[in-house]
């Protein structure tokens, strides 16, 4: 039971990475469009981690460790939260689209673990 604790947390600190180094960039080159809060860095926590709760605790035996890959599908859901952040941050109110954004983003680790099935193992 503890070694899935170090699983998950190796594997959040992977998708964590790979997603920063796709996502740092883009915040730095807009930094001047887009006010970000600091609140906002909890996306790259709460979609993976209320993913990882799923996973966990309610169908660890229909899910297997091929559904590991659905994280880097939650990586995807941050990067284009990224992307549609600067892109309304000229055209609608920016309280209004930084708190609905956040909220799909965060939400988005429970939409991919019910849309996801059960993957197969790999032999």
């Amino acid at each position: 039971m503890n070694e899935y604790y170090w699983f998950f947390l190796l594997n959040w600190f992977n998708h964590a990475i790979v997603t920063s180094i796709i996502c740092v960039p883009l915040i730095i080159w807009n930094r001047r469009i887009v006010k970000w809060h600091w609140y906002e860095l909890l996306a790259i926590v709460i979609p993976f981690w209320s993913w990882a709760f799923l996973i966990y605790y309610t169908d660890l035996k229909t899910k297997t460790m091929a559904n590991v890959l659905e994280g880097y599908v939650i990586g995807v859901a941050i990067l284009l939260y990224v992307v549609m952040r600067i892109l309304l941050a000229k055209t609608c109110r920016k309280n209004v689209s930084c708190v609905a954004l956040f909220v799909i983003v965060c939400l988005s680790g429970i939409v991919i673990y019910f849309v996801f099935p059960a993957l197969p193992e790999p032999r």
